[in-house]
C-alpha cells in the first residue's frame, strides 16, 4: 500500500447503533486508508459496551470512541459526534458502509489546493446487506455534473440534492457554524449538513470517481412519519431563502413525496386533525405539481377511517412487493402492516431502518433501468 504523505488531520466520524460485524469493516476500511493523517472515531449512539470494548480491541492510537451516555437519535448523536472531533477536515462513514482505500486520497487535495472549497464530494458504488456490488442501482442527481469547481453550490446542495454528505464526501469543520445543528432536521440531516455548507458562498468540489461502498438496505425506503417531518422541515428552512428562489419550483417537487407521505400516515392513522392536517399537507405537495399521490389522497379523504386503512394498506403492500421486484430484496411492509401481519418491524428490517431516529433513508440509489 502507498501511504500519502501528511497533510491536515482528517476525522473520520462513524456513528454506529448496534451493528458489531458491520461495523468492524466500516473500522477496518477506514484504517486501511492510503491517506494517513486520520482519527477515527466511533460515536456510539446506543452507549453499549460492547461496542466500546470492541474498539479498545483494535489497540490503534488513531481510533477512539465515545458515547452520549444514553440511548439517543442519530442526529443528536451526529451533532456531538462532528462537535468531538479534532481533525481539520471531517468525512462521514456510516457503520454499515465502506471506504475504499483511497477515498481520502481522492477526497483531501482539492481542500488542501483550494481554500475556497468547503466540501470535497464523489461518486460510490451501491451494495447489498451481503455486501455485493449492484451495479443495476445508481445515484441520479449528478449525472451531467461537470468535474471540478462549483460556486456557489446551493443548488447542487438542495434543490439536487446531489451532494452525498455521509457516503462520500469530506468537508471542512471550521465551516460549520454547529449551533445551527438542528434535531428538527431528523434524517434529513445530510441535505442541512449540505445546506449549512454552501450557504457560506464559498465552493464545493466533484471528483467523478466511486470511493466508498454504499450498502442499500431494502427497509430504507419506507416513507415514515420521522424521516417526512425531517425533510419538510429541512425543506421550509431551504425555501425560506431568498438566494434559492430561482431553484424554488425544483425545490417544491424535492418536498412534495414528503408532505404527500405525511398526509397518507395521517389519514390511515386518524385522530382529531387528521384530515386538516393531511389537507394542509396535500396543499403544500401540490406546490410542486400535481401527482398520483396527491390525487389518491384527495380521492379517500373522505372516507371513513377503516376504508382508508385498508385502501392506504393495500397501497403499500403492493408498492413494497413492487420494490423488491425490481430491487431483487423480499418485500418490507410498513411498520403498521408488518403488525398486522404478525411481524415485528425489528425483526423484518435492518439495524439501519430501526435506529431511534427512524435510520437513514435510501435517497442514495434509484434502480436503473436498462433499455
Amino acid at each position: 500500500m502507498t501511504s500519502v504523505p501528511d497533510g491536515p488531520l482528517v476525522t473520520v466520524a462513524i456513528p454506529t447503533y448496534r451493528r458489531p460485524d458491520m461495523l468492524r469493516q466500516a473500522i477496518e476500511s477506514a484504517l486501511a486508508q492510503t491517506y494517513r493523517n486520520i482519527e477515527v472515531l466511533v460515536s456510539d449512539s446506543a452507549a453499549d459496551s460492547e461496542i466500546a470494548e470492541l474498539v479498545a480491541r483494535y489497540g490503534d492510537p488513531r481510533l477512539r470512541y465515545r458515547d452520549n451516555g444514553y440511548i439517543s437519535d442519530a442526529v443528536t448523536n451526529a451533532g456531538a459526534m462532528y462537535v468531538a472531533a479534532r481533525g481539520e477536515l471531517i468525512g462521514t462513514l456510516h457503520d454499515d458502509d465502506i471506504w475504499e482505500p483511497d477515498f481520502l486520497e481522492v477526497l483531501v487535495p482539492p481542500l488542501v489546493a483550494h481554500p475556497e472549497v468547503v466540501v470535497s464530494f464523489a461518486d460510490h458504488h451501491v451494495i447489498d446487506p451481503a455486501g455485493n456490488l449492484r451495479p443495476d442501482l445508481a445515484y441520479p442527481n449528478r449525472e451531467g455534473l461537470s468535474p471540478g469547481l462549483h460556486q456557489p453550490f446551493l443548488h447542487l446542495a438542495t434543490a439536487l440534492r446531489a451532494i452525498p454528505m455521509t457516503v462520500a464526501a469530506v468537508f471542512r469543520a471550521s465551516a460549520v457554524d454547529w449551533s445551527e445543528w438542528r434535531p428538527e432536521a431528523g434524517t434529513a440531516d445530510d441535505v442541512w449538513l449540505a445546506y449549512l455548507l454552501a450557504r457560506t458562498g464559498r465552493a464545493a468540489w466533484y471528483e467523478p470517481r466511486r470511493v466508498s461502498r454504499y450498502r442499500h438496505h431494502p427497509g430504507a425506503t419506507s416513507s415514515t412519519t420521522r424521516t417526512d417531518e425531517g425533510a419538510i422541515w429541512v425543506f421550509d428552512q431551504v425555501l425560506a431563502d431568498e438566494r434559492l428562489r430561482p431553484y424554488r419550483r425544483a425545490l417544491l417537487r424535492a418536498a412534495a413525496p414528503h408532505h404527500t407521505g405525511l398526509a397518507l400516515t395521517k389519514l390511515r392513522d386518524g385522530g382529531a386533525d387528521a384530515r386538516q392536517t393531511a389537507v394542509r399537507h396535500l396543499r403544500a405537495a401540490a406546490r410542486g405539481g400535481l401527482s398520483r399521490h396527491i390525487i389518491a389522497c384527495s380521492v379517500i379523504w373522505g372516507l371513513p377511517l377503516p376504508v382508508r386503512r385498508d385502501l392506504i394498506d393495500a397501497g403499500r403492500r403492493v408498492h413494497a412487493r413492487c420494490a423488491a421486484r425490481t430491487s431483487g430484496y423480499p418485500a418490507v411492509l410498513p411498520e403498521p402492516l408488518a403488525a398486522r401481519a404478525g411481524t415485528r418491524q425489528q425483526e423484518a428490517l435492518p439495524a439501519s431502518a430501526v435506529h431511534p431516529s427512524g435510520g437513514r433513508t435510501s435517497r442514495h440509489v434509484r434502480v436503473r433501468r436498462w433499455a
